[in-house]
C-alpha cells in the first residue's frame, strides 16, 4: 500500500504543470498555485459590506431526487438523456468575471451589467421544479430550499432572467448590486488545460489531474476568510 502510494504521489507531483506552479496540500489549492501562472493581473477583493451582501446569493447546486416521467408517443418515442462535458470549465471559459463594484442601490435589473439583487418574487405553484432557491431556517433546522409562492430572496440577474422565462414574476427589487468585469479572466487557463486533457488518455493519470484542476479552481474564489 506505503509502495503504491508513493508512486502514485511521485507521479502526480512530477507532473510538469504542477511541478512548475510548486505543490500545495489540497486540489482547490493546488488548482490556484497553477492558475496564477496565467494570472497577468490583480483581483482586488471586495469591501466586507459588499462582501456580505453578495454573499446572500452564493449558494451550492439543487440536491434533491426527481421522479421522472416520460410517456412514449409518436412524435416523442424515446427520451434522450445528456451529459454536459466539462461544465463548470465551459463557464469559466465563455464568461466574463465581475471583480469590481460599478453601482448600489439599484431598484431596476441591469441589462447591461452582472449583478446581485434583492427580490420579492412569485413563484407559481404549478411549477413542479421552481428555480430558486432560499436558506430557510426554523429553529435549529437550516435548509436550502426550492419553494412556490410569494417570498424574499437574493439572486444574480442571470438566474432572475431565467426564472422570468419560466414563468416567474419579480414583484419587487429592494436593491441591487452591478459589477465591472475584467474580461475572460480564465479562459486562457481552461483552454490550456483543456487541451491538454484531450490529449490524455481517458481515465489516465493525466486526464483526471486535468480535470480536477479545472472543475477545483472557481471555489476558491468564494472562500470567506
Amino acid at each position: 500500500d506505503l509502495k503504491g502510494l508513493y508512486e502514485v504521489l511521485d507521479q502526480y507531483f512530477n507532473q510538469p504543470i504542477i511541478y512548475q506552479a510548486g505543490s500545495a496540500y489540497t486540489t482547490a489549492s493546488q488548482a490556484l498555485k497553477v492558475f496564477q501562472n496565467f494570472l497577468d493581473q490583480k483581483i482586488p477583493s471586495l469591501h466586507p459590506g459588499d462582501d456580505s451582501y453578495t454573499r446572500g446569493a452564493y449558494f451550492g447546486g439543487r440536491t434533491e431526487v426527481f421522479k421522472p416521467f416520460f410517456q412514449a408517443s409518436s412524435k416523442h418515442p424515446q427520451l434522450m438523456t445528456y451529459d454536459v462535458n466539462s461544465l463548470y470549465p465551459f463557464i469559466m471559459k465563455t464568461l466574463e468575471f465581475p471583480y469590481k463594484i460599478k453601482s448600489r442601490g439599484l431598484t431596476r435589473i441591469s441589462d447591461s451589467s452582472p449583478g446581485v439583487y434583492d427580490v420579492t418574487v412569485n413563484v407559481p405553484d404549478w411549477m413542479y421544479i421552481p428555480p430558486l432557491g432560499i436558506s430557510y431556517t426554523f429553529g435549529s433546522w437550516n435548509r436550502y430550499i426550492f419553494p412556490t409562492g410569494i417570498f424574499r430572496g437574493k439572486w444574480t440577474d442571470l438566474e432572475l432572467k431565467y426564472a422570468e422565462s419560466l414563468g416567474v414574476k419579480i414583484l419587487k427589487v429592494h436593491s441591487g448590486m452591478t459589477f465591472k468585469t475584467c474580461g475572460f479572466l480564465f479562459k486562457k487557463y481552461i483552454e490550456t488545460l483543456y487541451d491538454l486533457r484531450k490529449k490524455s488518455i481517458k481515465g489516465s493519470i493525466d486526464d483526471i489531474i486535468y480535470k480536477l484542476l479545472m472543475n477545483s479552481l472557481y471555489g476558491r474564489f468564494g472562500l470567506n476568510v
